[in-house]
């Protein structure tokens, strides 16, 4: 006798109710944030714009041969990334006074930023943070950080091409943005998106994935500010130590208790992040 909650054909009609779920609650999200390149006076926006067509075209092509879990994941993925703003805007995940943009889709393409995250430190002053969200399996975030790394050594750390800022009443580009990445494993996502599906917001605000988000940033400003250092990008080291300075006091305000913090290091993509982060260290002699 066939376990039809064991089927595969019911397991995938299962994910398509779950996707049209998440889709109704994510989409709404990137209207919202969706910004009108049109509405910057470069005179490269009109050739920027076409690339984002050209670009997207690809991928909608790259995605016809996906199967049913990789459309899965790509989904998941883009739901990550909409829970991540809403949370940080909604819940305070980043504490009060932190806001967060979706950047363009010229920004998410060329310079490989999901969300811009802006830490307000004065009336007229902010801190900026580039996060790029990532779902991964862990495999595919070696070439972000690669990104990274070879942007450090240059001497220079993220553009935003696209940005708008309300608090610093400021329309153009920003230069040296610290960039991160962040992720979860699957099952942490699939039940932090679960939750968000179902409303169940007071659950969201102490979920352990905000948690896992933080310290992930916070173990990468560290490294990266070492690592600048190291290399004699000293301009460098001083941004990432005063972004990192506003992380661990949003860090300290929420007081992650001993079981949070072993949650964190229990996730595979947090544990993974540790081990790219440690091919920096200089080895001991």
């Amino acid at each position: 006798m066939i376990n039809m909650k064991e089927s595969p054909a019911i397991a995938q009609i299962d994910n398509e109710v779950r996707m049209a779920e998440w889709a109704d609650k994510a989409i709404p999200v990137f209207e919202r944030e969706k910004i009108d390149m049109n509405k910057f006076n470069y005179a490269d926006t009109p050739a920027d714009i076409e690339y984002v067509q050209r670009m997207k075209a690809k991928f909608k092509e790259d995605m016809e041969n996906d199967d049913h879990e990789q459309r899965f994941l790509r989904v998941l993925a883009k739901v990550f990334e909409a829970l991540i703003i809403e949370q940080i805007g909604t819940n305070e995940w980043f504490g009060h006074g932190t806001e967060i943009k979706k950047t363009s889709e010229y920004d998410d393409i060329k310079n490989k930023v999901d969300a811009i995250a802006e830490i307000k430190t004065g009336p007229m002053s902010s801190s900026h943070l580039a996060l790029a969200v990532d779902i991964t399996t862990t495999m595919n975030s070696q070439k972000k950080f690669d990104e990274i790394i070879n942007d450090i050594k240059n001497g220079h750390l993220t553009n935003i091409k696209y940005f708008i800022s309300e608090h610093l009443h400021f329309k153009g580009s920003v230069s040296n943005v610290p960039r991160v990445i962040v992720g979860a494993n699957k099952e942490t996502i699939l039940d932090a998106v679960d939750k968000w599906v179902g409303n169940k917001n007071a659950e969201l605000k102490e979920h352990i994935l905000r948690a896992i988000v933080l310290e992930e940033i916070k173990v990468q400003l560290e490294k990266f500010r070492d690592f600048a250092t190291e290399v004699n990008q000293s301009k460098l080291a001083e941004i990432y130590q005063k972004t990192l300075t506003l992380i661990e006091k949003i860090i300290a305000d929420r007081h992650f208790t001993p079981i949070d913090l072993a949650d964190v290091r229990n996730d595979t993509v947090f544990m993974s992040i540790l081990t790219r982060l440690k091919s920096l260290e200089t080895p001991k002699k």
